[in-house]
């Protein structure tokens, strides 16, 4: 996000808001951010850094860990998807 903020800056633009680090929202947690494009829509950027499991049981994807720096698997996304239903 950074990185993102310093490009934004180079063009001219920058975040009407941003966290700055971790803020969570209810299960979830991550960095917000909010810039405008040229025609005035607000845009949200998100850069999640915790992912609900299973709720109930406390289970929890860190993913600011070091270990989690690059992207997750596909069969990782995939089972997300289970706990919707």
């Amino acid at each position: 996000m950074n990185q993102l903020k310093a490009q934004a800056a180079l063009h001219g633009y920058s975040f009407s808001f941003d966290s700055e680090d971790s803020y969570e929202m209810e299960s979830a947690a991550g960095r917000f951010c909010y810039i405008e494009d040229p025609d005035g829509t607000l845009l949200e950027l998100v850069e999640t850094h915790k992912i609900p499991i299973i709720k109930t049981l406390g289970w929890y994807i860190n993913l600011k860990k070091e270990k989690f720096r690059n992207p997750l698997p596909k069969w990782m996304i995939a089972l997300l998807g289970l706990s919707k239903i």
